[in-house]
């Protein structure tokens, strides 16, 4: 089966959409043997990504050839990129993130989008209006060029329904998985070891994901401020470089105003190897957003053993499943409450570390490999 990628962000893309898209490519490449891979980009420098995809088997790179197209990647994508697909006879195309070229059906026997969620829709005040406008004529436009539409969670698919009209006969759901890097779990010596070397403290709470309104991290911060001062020796790590120039402002004069400079600890990027000892030190991740299409931390999280602090509503139960904490995101004394409930009673961390181990086994590439290949295997 020869299967097609949009590998934009798999090769440019450090985020939930980079990271989702090479995940689920690796799943593939590593749990069947004849799969022939190809991956459609616009031209990468990065090493990290370049020597990803290099290693994975039977995958060829394809970016653009000639001067137009490589100065015009954009243009590619959209308009060339149907032409260059035919050449390869392909048996699917698989859009990673949201879209797909025009005059796809003539190019490759059957096609496939992943939407990962709506939320220019759910919460457009986070969106400019020219976007929420671009977004919407793009989303609409693959899901009714497609053959299948992939939903990563029941909560996008119900979406998709609602919002978009898609037929829910036209809709899979499939979950995301998360790199196996996580699944080693260190021990304290070495622990503290990989802690040492990234000079952070041995005590403190996590929070991972761009500096913009839609994760939440005043709230986070507010509610660090009212318990920190029981807690002498307890820090608050976050790791997120990109984001919104406003609310960082917002966030930095937070900080200040709650007197917390000295106890906040901002990562701008972390090499993917050493995100495993961060989740594993920390007493508890803190994912507290309005709105996520998925949340591969959160997955991430109980891989590597640690409990998550997340809200209610959306996707968040349905990737963190019964055994975590949740709260409301409009409400600091909420997760105020939920952090000191961590740091007061092993017993109950220990409870859902034990419990999320079973839960997130649903999540593993193995799993979600079968599922992607079972909806190809359906749309030919």
């Amino acid at each position: 089966m020869k299967i097609g990628f949009d590998a934009k962000r798999a090769f440019h893309n450090f985020r939930g959409l980079g990271h989702y898209s090479r995940n689920l490519i690796d799943g593939l490449n590593n749990s069947y043997d004849d799969l022939d891979l190809f991956l459609f980009s616009p031209e990468s420098s990065s090493e990290i990504t370049l020597s990803w995809a290099e290693s994975l088997k039977r995958t060829e790179i394809i970016f653009p050839e000639n001067y137009l197209s490589k100065k015009c990647s954009s243009l590619w994508r959209s308009l060339f990129l149907s032409s260059v697909l035919k050449k390869n006879e392909l048996d699917i195309y698989h859009g990673l993130s949201h879209e797909l070229p025009p005059g796809i059906k003539n190019k490759v026997r059957a096609s496939v989008v992943t939407i990962h969620d709506l939320i220019f829709l759910r919460f457009p005040q986070f969106f400019p209006w020219v976007d929420r406008q671009v977004y919407l004529k793009k989303y609409k436009a693959s899901c009714r060029r497609a053959d299948l539409v992939v939903a990563i969670c029941e909560n996008t698919k119900s979406d998709l329904i609602n919002l978009l009209g898609v037929p829910s006969e036209k809709i899979r759901v499939a979950y995301q998985s998360c790199h196996t890097l996580f699944e080693k779990i260190y021990s304290q010596v070495d622990l503290y070891k990989g802690l040492d070397r990234l000079n952070l403290p041995k005590n403190y709470f996590l929070q991972i994901g761009a500096i913009e309104e839609n994760k939440n991290l005043l709230l986070s911060l507010r509610a660090f401020g009212k318990i920190q001062k029981e807690f002498p020796d307890l820090f608050f790590v976050v790791v997120g470089g990109n984001g919104n120039k406003d609310y960082k402002d917002k966030v930095n004069r937070e900080i200040k105003n709650l007197n917390i400079t000295n106890k906040v600890i901002f990562k701008s990027f972390i090499q993917n190897s050493d995100l495993p000892f961060l989740y594993q030190g920390a007493k508890s991740l803190i994912f507290p957003s309005f709105y996520e299409g998925f949340g591969i931390p959160i997955i991430e999280s109980m891989v590597s053993g640690t409990p998550v602090i997340t809200s209610k509503g959306g996707c968040f139960r349905e990737s963190g499943g019964p055994h975590n904490l949740y709260i409301d995101p409009h409400s600091e004394d909420d997760l105020a409450s939920a952090m000191l409930s961590l740091l007061t009673n092993e017993k109950l961390r220990l409870n859902i570390t034990k419990k999320n181990s079973d839960f997130v086994k649903k999540f593993h590439w193995k799993n979600t490999s079968k599922v992607i290949r079972g909806i190809y295997q359906e749309v030919l």
